[in-house]
C-alpha cells in the first residue's frame, strides 16, 4: 500500500503485515501519512485487506513483550524512506520516452514528406 515499497507477504518472517484499523479516524490518519494517490489524482482509499509492512511503523509502535509484533491501538505508520529519487528517475524515464516517440513522430512525417 505505501508507494515504492518492495516488502511482499511470504516473503520473510523479519516483515509484518497489519491491516488498516476499522476505527475510521485512526483509519484515516493511516491513509492520510502514506500520501498515496489514485490515478485521478485524489487521495487512495485502501481495500478491504489492504496492508502495511512493520518497516513503516516506529519500534516503539508495537506492544512489548509479545512473541509475535502487536500494534499499540493508537499506532499510525509514519517511516517512510524518501522516494522522491524513483519519481525523479521516473519522471527523467517517461521525459526521454516522450522525446523518443516524438522524434520518430517527426522522422515518419519527414519520410511521408519525401514521397508526395
Amino acid at each position: 500500500c505505501v508507494p515504492y515499497c518492495t516488502s511482499k507477504q511470504g516473503k520473510t518472517k523479519l516483515v509484518t503485515f497489519h491491516e488498516f484499523p476499522c476505527e475510521e479516524t485512526l483509519r484515516e490518519k493511516w491513509i492520510k501519512n502514506i500520501s498515496r494517490k489514485d490515478y485521478s489524482g485524489d487521495l487512495w482509499r485502501p481495500a478491504d485487506r489492504s496492508v502495511v509492512c512493520s518497516r513503516h511503523f516506529e519500534k516503539r509502535s508495537y506492544k512489548e513483550g509479545c512473541k509475535i509484533r502487536v500494534l499499540k491501538k493508537d499506532s499510525v505508520p509514519t517511516v517512510f524512506e524518501d522516494y522522491s529519487n524513483c519519481v525523479e528517475l521516473n519522471s527523467q524515464r517517461q521525459i526521454k520516452k516522450l522525446k523518443l516517440s516524438n522524434e520518430r513522430v517527426n522522422s515518419e512525417n519527414n519520410t511521408n514528406k519525401c514521397h508526395t
